[in-house]
């Protein structure tokens, strides 16, 4: 009984995917692997041209006067910017005296000269300090 059962799930399955694919059960395969191609050929497309518009956006900044710049961008996943903008910045030896921060919705990210890093940090730090840190901090130097 369960076996049946089973059978009658998988052509279901099998039924459904024919479905959505527009296809007959024996090109179920070709389609998942034409699909499966295309979405790596295009992931494949996505990466470098996201490699290519950081790469233009230091390259805008490292041309332009003056030694800070925030870039404002739209995308909620700052993850491509994490490791591109170290990379971007090698390209540019005029980015060697210049900063860059990219902010987005949920993420900033760059980089900057160090003594606006330190000055940063600073900041960064006192910003995320839990509220009752300084309390924290004077009872374990009482204790």
């Amino acid at each position: 009984k369960l076996a049946i059962k089973a059978a009658c799930e998988d052509m279901r399955l099998i039924h459904d995917v024919c479905t959505v694919y527009g296809c007959q059960q024996s090109d179920i395969m070709m389609n998942c692997n034409k699909f499966f191609a295309a979405k790596n050929s295009l992931t494949s497309q996505n990466k470098a041209l996201t490699d290519q518009v950081i790469s233009l956006l230091v390259k805008c900044c490292a041309y332009q006067p003056g030694d800070k710049h925030v870039v404002i961008r739209s995308e909620e996943n700052g993850t491509s910017f994490i490791k591109g903008i170290d990379e971007a910045c090698k390209q540019f030896p005029e980015m060697a005296n210049k900063s860059i921060l990219v902010q987005g919705p949920t993420y900033i990210v760059g980089m900057v000269q160090q003594d606006i890093a330190d000055k940063l940090a600073k900041e960064i730090n006192a910003a995320f300090e839990p509220p009752n840190a300084q309390s924290k901090k004077e009872y374990d130097e009482q204790v």
